[in-house]
């Protein structure tokens, strides 16, 4: 099932056709003539980014799973209903499943950003209990149902890109660094200075010497010629991707509960399958980065010692933070 997974997710061109194709059914009905049930699901950023693969990995997984009985209508990412505004949207009942990024409704279940700092497969997650106390959260302050945990394996989100080739992490002191929140509070720890500007101004920014470099997912840089303007990449990675599958409940408890038992028990097989395609990924683009001219770097042992304790030292402070009250049992469950 994953090669052929492999095969017809790569590059997302089906999810492009689908959104091209499907904008007007958004707000269809979900009920087919034949009794099957379909789910319309959308996705927060661009189709041509892996980041967007497991939606188009969980409508393959369903269908197969249950012969048809369910099925997944992508109908598109922003473009469709504003990132920020998906979570409401699945809550409300326009759509019933999203592939969410914990950080975009994090004012709702702040828990969900356990999943950024996490150094746990999503199979020992689900060992540990982590699962189980996010799916209550996800219940509890949002009415929505938390279904699996869709970032793949640990430590293998976000990586630094550099004009100049560092040595050690002390090298970070006085950089500028472009930095999404989710990775500012490691940038500053580092002793670089975080720059907030828009992603798409990021090879205006380095062309011009504005910045030294950028942190950013594993891959996808390609895609805005950003291998241009920038020679290394420091291949630390580090954090987790934070993207979920949620299902509105209502919808959920609409589908045959054999079904949904069914589903339930393959949840943890579709996670593996997010977990292979993302080591694919990150292994194809690797050579590509190399065949466009960046080198890949890694610190000294000690220094990467430094760096990744840094990382999580100051992930896990923000944590707390956003989190006093289980913030502690969650970290304790996510280590």
């Amino acid at each position: 099932m994953r090669t052929s997974l492999f095969k017809s997710i790569k590059g997302l061109p089906r999810i492009g056709a689908i959104v091209s194709t499907a904008l007007a059914g958004l707000f269809a009905g979900s009920a087919m003539a034949d009794d099957s049930v379909t789910l319309k699901a959308v996705f927060p950023i661009n189709p041509d980014s892996y980041v967007s693969a497991p939606i188009a990995l969980f409508k393959d997984f369903v269908e197969e799973r249950t012969d048809g009985k369910v099925n997944i209508k992508i109908i598109g990412a922003d473009e469709v209903i504003p990132s920020a505004n998906q979570f409401e949207a699945l809550q409300n009942g326009v759509v019933d499943v999203i592939l969410g990024m914990t950080s975009y409704y994090s004012g709702v279940v702040p828990e969900g950003m356990v999943l950024l700092y996490s150094r746990l497969s999503p199979a020992e997650q689900r060992e540990t209990g982590l699962f189980d106390l996010l799916a209550k959260a996800h219940h509890e302050k949002g009415g929505v149902m938390y279904y699996a945990h869709a970032g793949g394996g640990p430590a293998t989100a976000f990586r630094y890109y550099l004009k100049d080739k560092g040595e050690s992490v002390d090298d970070f002191a006085d950089l500028k660094i472009r930095a999404s929140g989710s990775i500012r509070a490691f940038t500053e720890a580092l002793g670089a200075a975080p720059v907030s500007i828009p992603f798409s101004d990021v090879y205006m920014a380095l062309d011009r010497g504005l910045v030294d470099g950028f942190g950013t997912t594993y891959a996808g840089i390609t895609f805005n010629g950003l291998h241009e303007v920038t020679k290394y990449v420091l291949d630390h990675p580090f954090y987790s991707m934070n993207d979920v599958i949620l299902i509105n409940e209502q919808t959920w408890n609409s589908i045959p509960e054999e079904t949904r038992a069914m589903l339930v028990e393959a949840a943890p097989e579709f996670e593996k399958i997010v977990e292979d395609y993302n080591e694919e990924i990150m292994k194809d683009e690797d050579k590509l980065l190399v065949e466009k001219g960046m080198e890949l770097i890694q610190l000294p042992d000690a220094d990467r010692e430094k760096f990744y304790e840094t990382a999580y030292s100051a992930g896990w402070a923000q944590f707390l933070a956003d989190n006093p009250v289980d913030g502690e049992k969650l970290k304790a469950l996510a280590e």
